[in-house]
């Protein structure tokens, strides 16, 4: 299972993804960031018990 939240600067929630049933090989997630205001953002990506954040930019 996976899914994907993506966390603005002020700790808002803008994006999530239901969770997502995948194989386990290598997989996309594609945000359109043309809906994001410019700025700093924090996407964190679940996989099953393990979660990993990390900084996203928008110009």
């Amino acid at each position: 299972m996976l899914s994907l939240d993506v966390i603005n600067i002020t700790g808002q929630k803008i994006f999530e993804t239901n969770t997502i049933k995948v194989k386990p090989v290598k997989n996309t997630i594609t945000i359109d960031a043309n809906k994001l205001s410019p700025g700093i953002y924090f996407y964190t990506v679940k996989a099953g018990e393990t979660a990993i954040t990390k900084k996203m930019v928008v110009e």
